[in-house]
């Protein structure tokens, strides 16, 4: 076991390595900026908990932490655990999995009620919206898993509806029966739980009619896909009950799963009973139902730009248990976001505490104020139980007081065993050290049970060597083919030099590109992110554009191009 403070390998006057203890019972670094407090406490805990072979969950804000984590992890030969997830190149991963009915309402409140002070009455219903729309997706999430674990295609979830007169739904046709029929609007229904599948169901009126209407429809057709999946399976047409369980007890308990999904769904569907047949032009008897939608839209949208937060792909948890390291870059997520990661995450880890054997894992947050907030649960109390740590570091006390408040703060604390305490010009600070911390020098700290001041032993990383372990890692990645187009990665293989991928947040928002720079010269380029599926779509176009030049020819006029929109704007 760690005493907290280890002596350099160098020399003994090299100083100190403040190493938080291997005893699960958390901690926080103290120090503002410049203060050395990530070159000499951050650095220096992720070396040791890489060379003890735990799972880190690293969060990098300021999107440098990346290089230098993948230098150290390289260094420790472990350069093939890590994982990252938040960049064009990382991993995929559904922010809102493993959250719960009252997490989900905390975080959506939490995330509407920030984006529109006005209007607050509405901001509770949007946000009980959004959880009902979710329990639904989830419902639909499952029976699509029973689906795919049977051999089963589910296709498409796909609805044809019509409107009357006054803008309401009258009729819907199931596409795989009804299919496309002129003047009709289709909806399709997302097969996952996320919060891009809930934009896709509130985006527009229409879509949330489509979405609400379309439930007795949906679960009709998915009970008639069961039925003829159940029959053609196991023959119950010449069988009886009896017959059939005595065949299978777990195929039976299979069908079951399924069939109780379903019910599950209906009733979801029931709790949404109020919205039913929205009118799709606003009148004063819809007005609040509008208002709510809106709010929930208007909250969400920005939010379901990259499929990387909305993608379940990669299990986070899972690969904590078989100590790989996560990196985080948390650039497009919003703080409300983060939280709900880290969250979610910490309550699952926590679960692991009855386990017998269990892979230690070391949650690292910088700048930790952007992941904490009021609704945070750190489960500080029943991690250090499933071998999980938390260790923080903060520029100064107030901007955790600020976020949490003072009794959230202080009860935070308590629970942060081990306190560092680099410089620190805070009027808020509440440590009790025998020590004015304002004036301590870079890389000199302090910790609650001493009145002495120590020397960190600090680790720099040279910018070549961590560029050496990126490139390495980006390699082993296949990174920048999984970036470009074919024809432009060819080009840069045909260069010869190394490349660099560098995500700039900024840049990918705006313009969906990343950008590269050349190792031999130092330069720097930008290159759009290859996106197959909207090629394809491209090329699908000019092909129906080809067609239609041909049978119809070219003389259509200004006029006739004009009549689609017309139409539109007359609904």
């Amino acid at each position: 076991m760690s005493i907290g403070f280890f002596k350099s390998s160098n020399s003994l006057d090299d100083g100190i390595r403040p190493i938080v203890k291997d005893e699960f019972s958390h901690a926080v670094c103290i120090g503002e900026t410049g203060s050395g407090k990530t070159t000499g406490f951050v650095l220096p805990n992720i070396e040791d908990r890489l060379n003890r072979g735990y799972g880190l969950l690293i969060y990098d804000f300021k999107g440098t932490l990346s290089k230098n984590v993948k230098y150290l992890a390289d260094k420790s030969d472990r350069l093939n655990d890590i994982y990252e997830i938040g960049t064009a190149w990382g991993e995929s991963i559904n922010i809102i999995k493993w959250q719960n009915s009252k997490e989900l309402y905390e975080l959506f409140f939490s995330i509407i009620n920030k984006n529109d002070i006005s209007n607050s009455s509405w901001h509770s219903s949007a946000a009980i919206l959004a959880v009902g729309i979710i329990e639904i997706l989830r419902c639909i999430e499952e029976l699509y898993g029973w689906f795919k674990a049977n051999s089963l295609d589910m296709g498409d979830l796909e609805f044809f509806y019509s409107l009357d007169h006054e803008d309401k739904v009258t009729s819907v046709a199931w596409g795989m029966d009804g299919g496309s029929k002129n003047g009709s609007f289709r909806f399709c229904y997302p097969k996952s739980a996320s919060i891009k599948a809930v934009n896709e169901c509130v985006g527009t009126i229409s879509n949330f009619a489509m979405f609400i209407d379309g439930g007795e429809a949906l679960c009709a057709s998915l009970k008639a896909m069961l039925s003829r999946a159940m029959n053609e399976k196991f023959a119950l047409s010449t069988k009886r009950f009896a017959e059939f369980k005595q065949i299978s007890e777990n195929a039976y308990e299979q069908f079951a799963s399924a069939f109780k999904a379903l019910e599950k769904l209906s009733k979801n569907f029931g709790k949404l009973a109020s919205y039913r047949e929205l009118s799709l032009t606003k009148t004063d008897d819809y007005a609040g139902n509008y208002g709510v939608i809106f709010s929930l839209n208007s909250a969400i949208y920005k939010l379901c730009d990259f499929d990387f937060f909305s993608l379940d792909s990669f299990d986070a948890v899972e690969a904590l248990n078989k100590g790989k390291i996560i990196i985080v870059q948390t650039g497009l997520l919003s703080d409300d976001l983060a939280n709900a990661l880290n969250k979610s995450i910490c309550m699952s880890l926590a679960k692991r505490a009855k386990l017998r054997d269990k892979t230690p894992v070391s949650i690292i947050i910088d700048e930790a104020y952007r992941v904490i907030n009021k609704n945070s649960d750190l489960a500080t109390d029943i991690l250090r139980e499933a071998k999980a740590e938390i260790i923080i570091a903060i520029q100064n006390e107030s901007q955790l007081v600020n976020k949490l408040g003072e009794a959230k703060y202080k009860e935070l604390k308590g629970n942060l065993t081990e306190q560092f305490v680099f410089r620190c010009n805070d009027k808020n600070h509440s440590l009790e050290t025998d020590v004015d911390v304002s004036k301590l020098a870079t890389h000199e700290f302090v910790r609650q049970d001493s009145k002495e001041i120590f020397q960190a032993v600090k680790i720099f990383i040279d910018e070549a060597k961590a560029n050496k372990s990126e490139l390495k890692y980006q390699l082993q990645n296949n990174v920048i083919k999984k970036l470009l187009s074919p024809k432009i990665y060819t080009e840069i293989c045909a260069d010869k030099n190394d490349y660099l991928a560098i995500f700039d947040e900024t840049l990918f928002e705006r313009d969906g590109a990343v950008l590269l720079q050349n190792l031999h010269n130092g330069d720097i380029k930008i290159y759009e992110v290859y996106d197959k599926n909207m090629e394809e779509k491209i090329i699908s176009e000019i092909e129906k554009i080809a067609i239609e030049q041909m049978i119809f020819g070219s003389s259509a006029s200004a006029e006739d191009d004009r009549k689609p929109f017309r139409h539109f704007f007359k609904r």
